[in-house]
């Protein structure tokens, strides 16, 4: 309460003697208790006859008045021992306490500062509230979230052991998702200013070991990736505390080490692989992220033979073959235009094929055999053929 205000603590006792004396006694300091004016006196000086020996106490202090208040009447006489004691009267005088504080490993924090822990690491947080009568009461957020402490325990202060400091204990794991948001000690008492409360709070800085995702490309475009006409970006998301350093593999050997970003302009047939995203920081490395790359190009005959102009003997047998290379693999076919023909476009013609594998064997070698024979690979790039 304001140390201006006066109290009355009423004890109605009514006695049978006006020769009795009445003492009023604070159990606090365990003595008696005299009339003073301006501090303590009798509400109604002219009921005391009547028996009413109310008290007012004015200007009342935690250190002089808090207590057990007690009305005393001694005997009429020695020999009939008919003194009397009223119940005793709890007199509660408010103390406002200081503001809540925080403390993470003995240390005190400042408010508004970073509180660092490792998430998964179990860890305890203390919040305490030096000082008031009675004991503030202390609560636990995470933001808006409540959190569940350790039951309060209360002290007594060393220079003052009239009042207590009330402690409460948070034992909590964090989690990643916790980074950047505040923990709140709040401490409830009456005599606070509305809404009746002070809060005291952290900003979370939780470490963890970084995780990668690869992002820029779909699975779509990454299925039609084509030598000479396609691009390719790729960006290594790395998610960690603190921020990771970043880098790229491919086939297993480190190929970047400038950034996250890896940009292939134009991509190119040698760019096929396994590309693998990293991140470490100095609480770990990620497993990596692998995403694998094939590059797309259109078929080409890299050789037929046993050569471009065959002469065979009549009746002897002959092997062609055809070697092509092209991503996906092509397929082949052989084609025989006459000797005759002027202009050989054997795909115009259905009835020139006359194989659709690499190699054919001509059995027998005669005069009808004479003529063009021509391979053909295709192969299949983003629905087309080529």
């Amino acid at each position: 309460m304001d140390k201006d205000l006066g109290l009355v603590v009423i004890v109605n006792i009514f006695y049978l003697a006006k020769t009795y004396a009445m003492v009023l006694e604070s159990t606090l300091l365990d003595r008696p208790v005299g009339i003073f004016r301006g501090k303590y006196e009798w509400a109604n000086e002219n009921s005391l006859d009547g028996g009413d020996c109310s008290l007012w106490v004015h200007a009342a202090t935690h250190q002089l008045d808090d207590g057990q208040w007690q009305c005393q009447v001694t005997a009429s006489n020695f020999h009939l021992q008919d003194a009397l004691s009223s119940p005793p009267a709890k007199l509660l005088v408010l103390l406002a306490p200081k503001s809540p504080l925080i403390f993470f490993k003995d240390s005190r924090e400042l408010p508004g500062h970073r509180l660092t822990v490792a998430a998964g690491n179990r860890v305890t947080i203390v919040c305490e509230v030096a000082y008031g009568n009675p004991p503030s009461y202390i609560e636990w957020f995470l933001e808006k979230d409540r959190l569940t402490g350790w039951p309060q325990t209360n002290s007594s202060e060393v220079e003052n052991t009239l009042v207590g400091t009330p402690r409460s204990f948070l034992e909590i794991e964090f989690s990643k998702s916790s980074n950047g948001r505040q923990l709140v000690c709040r401490a409830h008492y009456p005599s606070y200013p509305s809404p009746y409360y002070k809060d005291y709070f952290m900003m979370l800085n939780v470490t963890y070991a970084p995780e990668v995702s690869v992002s820029g490309s779909d699975e779509s475009s990454l299925a039609n990736l084509e030598e000479g006409l396609s691009a390719l970006t790729l960006e290594c998301r790395a998610d960690g505390n603190p921020s990771p350093y970043v880098w790229w593999t491919k086939n297993g050997q480190v190929i970047s080490t400038k950034g996250a970003n890896l940009i292939l302009v134009p991509v190119s047939r040698n760019d096929s692989g396994k590309y693998g995203c990293h991140a470490r920081n100095f609480l770990g490395e990620s497993v990596p992220a692998q995403i694998e790359i094939d590059i797309k190009y259109p078929p080409r005959v890299i050789w037929v033979g046993p050569s471009t102009v065959i002469e065979a003997n009549l009746f002897s047998q002959l092997t062609l073959d055809c070697k092509a290379e092209g991503n996906p693999s092509p397929s082949y076919a052989w084609f025989y235009n006459s000797p005759s023909s002027a202009h050989i476009n054997p795909q115009q013609d259905s009835k020139s094929r006359i194989s659709e594998t690499p190699r054919i064997e001509l059995l027998n070698v005669s005069y009808h055999h004479q003529g063009w024979y021509i391979c053909v690979a295709t192969n299949q790039i983003a629905s087309e053929d080529r």
